[in-house]
Formats: structure tokens, C-alpha cells, sequence
């Protein structure tokens, strides 16, 4: 059973405030006002509820090593656990939209993502924040690969989170990679795009080298002839 109140004008003398109870969508006499209720009761209430875009913060992936070839990846959902929120009842992250890329692959690395839990991997590439931003869903693993002897944070990742209110798709990289676009140009209000935007960090530890140690110097016997200091003596 739920209960709505309906008081349209507050500190005005003279309104009325309407209290009344519904059952399976149907008005039943209202406790406050049992005229009102009367007057109200058998008719049928249709409550539509309205989509609140999703808000989240920035998370970071787990570091890789240096020089590491097959970092394992995190899906969306670990890396963003906790960091999502939303206003309506049951809501939960669907996936991102990732809107912004600028890692340099020959220099710094690649960021790489798989929908088949890391049988195949491909590069997110060049996005965008508008009709270019790659789809991918909250199972999808996303990784950092680092180019040779790279070290360091890469750029992160610029991402829109999407709640399950998002109709579209999501990219696939089953056997070969199906990219899906989300035009994240109209977004916040009732739609299911974040508002906001928020980055997606990683780094790739250093690996420890071995300083490389010179070679011993040993010191050796002069091989110059001693000199005998003394008087010579005449026979």
C-alpha cells in the first residue's frame, strides 16, 4: 500500500492538503481527509517514474610491470566498484563510455579491452566525447600495456559512466572486435550518460636492473729495479 500526500501551496491560509492511500494502483479513503478520499476513491493512479543519469568517481586498475606483454586486466565493474552511484531504485552500472584516449603506443603503451574475458584483446584507440565514444560493458576487462622500457602513469582514460537504463550495445571482442559508438553528446538529466567524467588511471612499475659492477683492479708487483741507497766503499 503506499501513501501520497498532495499539498500544492504550503504557508498560504485556506489550502487544502489532500492525504490518501493506494492499493494495487487504485485510491482507497484517505485517513486525513475522508471527504477528499471519498471524492477520490476507485480512481485509478498511474505513477510514471522518470530516469536519473548516473554519477561516478575515478578509479585506478591495478599496476603492471615494466615490460610485462600480458598484463591480465581488470573487468569495468571491479575497477569501478563503489565508485558508482545513482538515485533510482535498483539502478546499477551497465558499463562506460569511454570518451577520451591520448596514450601514445609506441612510446608509453596501449590501452587494451576484452568482452571475452581475455581470449582476445584489441586497442580502444582513438575516441571521442560525442558520437565516437566506444561502448563497452561493465564484464568487459580493460588493461594498460606498456611499450618496451616504458614506466610511469600513463594518460588515463577519460570515461561517461551508463546505467542499465542504456538501451544500446556494447563492443565485442569475440574472435574479431565489433566497436559500438555511443553518442554521449546529450547526456546528465534523465538520460542514462553521467553528467560528469572521470578518469581511469594505471602505471607501470619500474623493474629493478642490476648495476653493472666494473672489474676488480688488482695490484701487481713493480716490476722496476729496486734501488739500494748506500756509500760505495774503495778497496
Amino acid at each position: 500500500m503506499t501513501r501520497i500526500a498532495i499539498d500544492p501551496i504550503t504557508r498560504i491560509e485556506g489550502h487544502l492538503r489532500i492525504e490518501v492511500e493506494i492499493e494495487n494502483g487504485v485510491v482507497k479513503a484517505g485517513s486525513r481527509f475522508q471527504a477528499a478520499g471519498l471524492f477520490l476513491h476507485g480512481t485509478t493512479v498511474a505513477i510514471n517514474t522518470v530516469n536519473d543519469a548516473p554519477t561516478l568517481t575515478g578509479a585506478t586498475l591495478a599496476a603492471v610491470a615494466e615490460d610485462t606483454a600480458n598484463p591480465p586486466g581488470q573487468t569495468v565493474a571491479t575497477i569501478f566498484s563503489g565508485k558508482f552511484s545513482d538515485p533510482d531504485l535498483g539502478a546499477f552500472l551497465a558499463g562506460l563510455a569511454v570518451v577520451g584516449n591520448t596514450a601514445d603506443a609506441g612510446t608509453q603503451g596501449t590501452w587494451q579491452y576484452s568482452s571475452n574475458a581475455g581470449a582476445n584483446w584489441f586497442a580502444i584507440g582513438a575516441v571521442g566525447d560525442g558520437p565516437t565514444a566506444l561502448a563497452v560493458s561493465a564484464g568487459t576487462l580493460v588493461r594498460f600495456a606498456p611499450a618496451a622500457n616504458f614506466n610511469g602513469p600513463p594518460p588515463s582514460l577519460v570515461v561517461r559512466a551508463l546505467d542499465n537504463s542504456y538501451a544500446g550495445g556494447f563492443s565485442s571482442t569475440a574472435g574479431s572486435e565489433t566497436r559500438i559508438s555511443v553518442d554521449t553528446g546529450a547526456n546528465g538529466g534523465a538520460t542514462a550518460i553521467a553528467a560528469g567524467r572521470w578518469r581511469c588511471s594505471s602505471t607501470a612499475t619500474p623493474r629493478s636492473r642490476r648495476r653493472a659492477s666494473s672489474p676488480s683492479r688488482s695490484r701487481c708487483p713493480s716490476s722496476r729495479p729496486t734501488r739500494w741507497a748506500g756509500r760505495s766503499t774503495s778497496s
